[in-house]
């Protein structure tokens, strides 16, 4: 009981000393609500946009070993993807950001592709660079329908059907209407605007009040110490402490 009624007691004197300053209690009720939602809001637009942007235009590829797959090479520049040609320093380049994913085709590739055996690719690309992750995925997604379609008339030359490779097809049907979708998203980017809002409260609130009470007190403190008196700052933290203790 004793814990807890100590407790209270430095609670009723940290609101009190909340509540006293009206212009840090305005600042922190007034600016964090607002100054949340607005950078929220700000960062998601600017991330869609990006990716939208990332999306739509066209994927620069730079391509090693492109003459070892004339065929995957003119397929990929019919899918909106512009072949470049590769660094000269391929670790430098995407360790400096100046490319986000490089391709590269082994020298083996013919032998395995007339053999119909799997022909190796090699995606170069950082794993830690999230803004590198779309380019990554449309390759990868592009790459990917060009070994199925590819499969796909290989059996069909041997007088297969594509899909007896295919055991089950799984389909997905959401029955969410636009309204519930767009009431999903709005319900996150609240929690995210109140949760922003109260963690930049606890912050700038005891921040601004903590040193517009006690800077006063600081400095002398610091004067004192750079003065060499070593006994006047002891004086006066032990008279700012007193202070404290008896508010």
């Amino acid at each position: 009981m004793k814990s807890i009624r100590t407790l209270l007691t430095v609670m009723r004197k940290e609101l009190r000393d909340i509540f006293r300053d009206r212009r840090t209690l305005l600042l922190a009720l007034g600016m964090s609500p607002l100054l949340a939602p607005i950078l929220l809001i700000g960062l998601g637009t600017l991330g869609e946009s990006r990716a939208r942007s990332q999306i739509e235009k066209p994927l620069e590829l730079p391509v090693v070993g492109r003459e070892h797959a004339p065929n995957l090479i003119a397929w990929l520049e019919g899918q909106n993807v512009v072949i470049k040609a590769p660094p000269r320093d391929i670790a430098a380049a995407i360790a400096n950001q100046e490319e986000d994913v490089i391709l590269r085709i082994g020298a083996d590739f013919p032998g395995q592709w007339r053999k119909s055996l799997p022909a190796p690719l090699e995606i170069i690309r950082d794993s830690t660079r999230q803004d590198a992750e779309i380019p990554v995925k449309r390759l990868q997604a592009l790459l990917s329908t060009y070994g199925g379609q590819t499969g796909s008339l290989r059996l069909l030359a041997r007088g297969v059907s594509p899909g007896t490779a295919t055991a089950i097809q799984i389909r997905q049907t959401d029955l969410a209407t636009p309204e519930a979708q767009r009431g999903t998203v709005g319900a996150l980017r609240l929690i995210c605007c109140v949760t922003q809002s109260v963690n930049l409260f606890e912050c700038v609130g005891p921040l601004a009040l903590s040193q517009q009470t006690h800077c006063g007190k600081c400095l002398k403190i610091i004067d004192a110490g750079a003065a060499g008196d070593r006994r006047l700052g002891v004086g006066i933290a032990d008279e700012f402490y007193d202070e404290r203790l008896n508010e």
